[in-house]
Order: C-alpha cells, then structure tokens, then sequence
C-alpha cells in the first residue's frame, strides 16, 4: 500500500491516509478557548514559559487566525469526521 496525501501546507504535509488509517499533524478540532487552555498551561510550567519566551508573538498570531478561521474550521472538522465515519462504514469506497 501506499500512503495518499490528503492535505498540505508549504511547510509540511497535514494530513494522509494509509490504507485503513488517517492521520492529521494539526488539531482540526481547535477552538479559541481550547488554545486558551493551552496557553494557561504552557505559563504555568517551566517548559511552556520557556516556550512563550522562546515564541514572540507567535501566540498571538495564532489565536488570532484560530479566530478568524474557526467558523470555516468548525465545518471543516465535521466534514472530516464524516468522511472518516463513511470510511469505517464502508471500508474501501472513496469519500469526499
């Protein structure tokens, strides 16, 4: 079998399928408050404030765009979802 390439971006591949398998090398499920949490945790360990000084307005910039595109992401995330459930229902048939 060979993996099929599903989604990339200029830096990386996102997402592939391997046969039965799929994967994703982001969080389609993300959410403002979700990367909320996340910063709450990282200023409260040693490794996530190393990080945070370490990344500029990196943060920022990506809760920024978490926002702007979380509508957009919302649809997205459930639309993957169900091409993965077809694919469990169906194993073998191409989804969308």
């Amino acid at each position: 079998e060979h993996v099929t390439l599903l989604a990339a971006t200029e830096m990386a591949p996102q997402a592939f399928r391997y046969g039965s398998a799929w994967g994703v090398q982001f969080h389609p499920e993300i959410t403002v408050g979700m990367f909320d949490t996340w910063l709450g945790d990282w200023r409260n360990s040693e490794e996530g404030r190393n990080f945070l000084a370490e990344a500029g307005d990196l943060p920022a910039r990506l809760r920024d765009e978490i926002a702007r595109r979380q509508p957009d992401n919302y649809t997205n995330f459930r639309r993957l979802m169900g091409d993965f459930v077809a694919a469990i229902e169906a194993p073998g048939k191409e989804t969308t």
